[in-house]
């Protein structure tokens, strides 16, 4: 929370019972008690730990004594899967203005991923940039919402391997969206990718 500065946002606002917030995961548990009344519709019925800890992150209950405080304390939580369809089930409910997914658009990035390796590079980027295609769309067509993903995951969310490559370029991970299908750079303006930092605000 310190890292983010949530505890100056919170001189400012907790949130909005007028706004929904929604999050594409892998699935929550609904019985966790940091969750009890935090969440006002749930199109899953998968459980992971994951999506789990998501929900809690963005909006577990706060000042109740337990467990950790959500950054958004007011606003109701609208709970779906991960993926295209869940995406656009998501966006079509009446007040969300956010959907958060914390899962990458073109799939895991093995830490045997060579980025020097040319022919290993041409065919990742191909691969990001068909894969962020029906998602830009989906973007395209929702302006009036932010739709926040993680920049990657394995190597692409700064994982390193075992020749020390730690990230990779964002046309190569889920930032392809950015990107029109030439690989120009065309920023989409209502989307947001996030990584996790370490304690010198850097990627690990």
């Amino acid at each position: 929370m310190e890292k983010i500065l949530a505890t100056a946002a919170w001189d400012f606002t907790t949130g909005s019972t007028d706004v929904l917030v929604a999050i594409s995961d892998g699935g929550f548990d609904t019985t966790h008690p940091e969750l009890k009344g935090r969440y006002s519709e749930v199109l899953t019925s998968q459980v992971s730990d994951h999506g789990t800890a998501v929900a809690g992150t963005i909006g577990a209950a706060t000042n109740n004594g337990t467990g950790m405080s959500g950054i958004n304390w007011s606003s109701q939580l609208i709970l779906g899967n991960w993926g295209k369809e869940s995406l656009k089930a998501l966006l079509s409910k009446a007040g969300v203005v956010t959907v958060n997914s914390s899962w990458s658009i073109p799939g895991y990035i093995p830490v045997s991923f060579d980025p020097s390796n040319i022919v290993s590079l041409e065919e990742r980027n191909t691969l990001a940039l068909v894969a962020s295609r029906p998602y830009r769309k989906i973007a395209e067509s929702n302006l009036d919402k932010l739709l926040v993903w993680s920049a990657g995951n394995g190597i692409g969310n700064g994982a390193g391997n075992s020749n020390n490559v730690y990230g990779v370029d964002a046309r190569l991970h889920s930032s392809a969206l950015h990107f029109t299908s030439n690989g120009t750079l065309q920023k989409q303006q209502n989307v947001m990718f996030v990584a996790v930092v370490d304690d010198d605000n850097r990627l690990p």
